[in-house]
């Protein structure tokens, strides 16, 4: 029989917690080291020196362990990594999550000169962005413009003539959509150019980007991904009493724009590599159609405008 044949151990590679691998410890001691180590008490030196070896193999599974489970989605269980691989697959972490719902309003009109109805001359529009707050604290902002005028809006008289009975005042009462939260501006110093410049706010319990701007007055865009250069912006309607739509969505190019990361930190801001002063920023328009030859415009109708902005930049930085 060889020398060492005697010394080959079968290592059970199941034992990964401190206990089993503190008995596969001691049995190996025991069945091959009977003459240098024979006292396995607990307070002695060898028991000793097997706890610290299992106390190390136990802490390596743990850690190994834990990195494969937080490698793969469906095993993870902390939320920066859950929201990294579903960020992978397409998932955007929102912010605070708000309450939606309805608010009555009322308002005094000034009757007419006839006194039969409010004068319409002082029945207002309540625009939207309008703050209210409740009771107890609370404050909402209405999501869109109210009419007090509608036509659908009840109309009571409010307040009358001591002497004659006439009515002087009428209360209008209308309802609009109110979303929890108020408006807050916060103004962030940006130093020197930086590629993929990322800016974490201080403002805590976020819910949206509603818009951004730098020092001379450009607005910068959110868009869903940094390549995405088309988003479509709302505009008032020129036509809207002729077809009683207040306002219109139209397509825009953009190449100031910018992604919203929640995470565990808070709200950040992620812009692109663009320099304004790169010339790629907007492509040549001969790279984006076929036999333009001695003609200035495109006559395609499948012509996609957006590929007008195609570049490598994702967007100009702040």
């Amino acid at each position: 029989m060889p020398k060492d044949s005697k010394k080959t151990v079968a290592i059970d590679y199941t034992s990964r917690d401190f206990s089993s691998i503190r008995d596969q410890l001691t049995q190996v001691a025991e069945r091959f080291y009977p003459d240098t180590f024979q006292d396995f008490s607990e307070a002695s030196f060898g028991a000793m020196m097997l706890d610290a070896v299992a106390y190390v193999g136990d802490q390596v599974s743990f850690y190994l362990d834990y990195n494969v489970n937080e490698t793969f989605l469906d095993t993870s269980y902390q939320r920066d990594n859950v929201i990294r691989h579903g960020r992978i697959l397409g998932y955007k972490s929102s912010g605070r999550p708000s309450t939606y719902g309805r608010v009555a309003m009322f308002v005094l009109v000034p009757a007419s000169e006839t006194g039969l109805g409010p004068d319409v001359r002082y029945i207002p529009v309540v625009k939207r962005g309008t703050r209210f707050t409740s009771q107890n604290g609370l404050n909402f902002v209405l999501t869109d413009n109210v009419d007090m005028a509608d036509s659908s809006n009840p109309v009571v008289v409010a307040t009358t003539d001591s002497a004659t009975g006439a009515p002087t005042q009428y209360a209008i009462k209308a309802y609009g959509n109110v979303v929890s939260g108020f408006f807050n501006v916060e103004e962030v110093e940006i130093g020197d150019f930086q590629r993929f410049r990322r800016v974490q706010l201080n403002s805590p319990n976020v819910a949206e980007i509603i818009s951004v701007f730098d020092s001379d007055g450009n607005e910068y865009y959110e868009v869903e991904y940094l390549s995405q250069d088309t988003v479509f912006k709302e505009l008032s309607n020129k036509n809207y009493k002729n077809d009683n739509v207040p306002s219109v969505m139209k397509p825009m190019l953009v190449n100031r724009k910018f992604i919203t990361v929640f995470d565990g930190n808070g709200v950040s801001l992620q812009f692109g590599s663009g320099d304004e002063l790169s010339a790629e920023l907007v492509s040549n328009p001969q790279n984006v159609a076929m036999d333009i030859f001695g003609k200035n415009y495109v006559t395609d109708t499948t012509f996609d405008p957006s590929r007008l902005v195609n570049n490598k930049y994702y967007g100009i930085v702040l």
